[in-house]
């Protein structure tokens, strides 16, 4: 096959072909089904974003085989929600989810729902929404394709976004009461010389 000679039906921007020969059967409208063992590159255009009932996802890499299309995809969560693995110390959420090898349809989009859970057994997901001062643990966060939705698999467990901060002034109560009557001091001082009606 000549280079860059085929191109996904409904998709003609996305075309295939290096210039060597494909194992293919072939029908009598023109279209062809790859039979051979390998995966077959596809150029895309740079960036390949779309979306699907609201969500935009780019299409990192796309191959065929004979099972049919297959992508890497990258997926934007909505603005303000986010989500981290187990470490709920730093500020920064991730924003965007990676998935690997997914079966696509003919439109090269995904077949089916998608999910992410921690990479490592017994870790949690932490999901945060910007107007909401709380982590949601979680085991997984499912994209529903055909909605545009995304899930929490919550386990119930919340904790306070400024936990450990609130947890530092608990413990140490001592070094704020000693400087609270300095300050209660200066501020009555100051109110004496402005006000006549104020007793010190």
């Amino acid at each position: 096959m000549r280079r860059s000679c085929g191109f996904i039906a409904g998709q003609p921007s996305r075309t295939y072909g290096s210039g060597a020969a494909l194992a293919v059967d072939l029908f009598v409208n023109g279209d062809a089904r790859y039979t051979g063992l390998g995966n077959v590159l596809v150029t895309l255009p740079s960036p390949d974003t779309n979306t699907v009932a609201l969500v935009r996802f780019e299409r990192q890499s796309v191959y065929l085989n004979s099972l049919g299309a297959f992508a890497n995809l990258r997926v934007w969560l909505p603005t303000g929600f986010g989500y981290r693995f187990t470490d709920t110390a730093s500020r920064r959420l991730f924003g965007t989810i990676d998935f690997a090898d997914v079966p696509l349809t003919q439109l090269l989009e995904p077949v089916s729902d998608l999910s992410v859970s921690p990479p490592i057994p017994g870790e949690s997901l932490f999901a945060c929404e910007e107007t909401k001062p709380s982590w949601i643990e979680a085991m997984s966060l499912t994209w529903r394709i055909g909605t545009g939705v995304f899930e929490i698999g919550a386990t119930g467990n919340l904790k306070y976004v400024r936990a450990d901060e609130l947890s530092q002034l608990e413990t140490a109560p001592n070094n704020i009461s000693a400087a609270w009557p300095h300050w209660t001091w200066r501020s009555c001082r100051r109110s004496c010389r402005t006000s006549t009606a104020t007793r010190c």
